[in-house]
């Protein structure tokens, strides 16, 4: 297994206790809710046997937060190094 990381752009804020508690609950601290320029976002490091999984294991939970997923970012060379 290897550990990936890359952001899920989400379309609410979830740095507040109750959402940070309960992504804490479900990802066992390997998301963190941020924001960045005014962005909100999930900051992942899921370890998983590919990209794909990593990515797939977080977008299923997203609805369970009440917020939509809008897209991924994964920096170029951590997708390069995935492949």
């Amino acid at each position: 297994m290897q550990t990936y990381f890359f952001d899920v752009i989400v379309d609410r804020d979830l740095v507040n206790e109750e959402d940070s508690d309960r992504i804490f609950e479900v990802f066992e601290g390997d998301v963190s809710p941020a924001v960045l320029a005014g962005v909100p976002r999930l900051s992942c490091s899921i370890e998983a046997e590919t990209l794909d999984a990593a990515i797939r294991r977080v977008l299923a939970a997203v609805p369970s937060f009440d917020t939509t997923a809008l897209r991924v970012e994964v920096e170029p060379r951590d997708f390069a190094e995935a492949a």
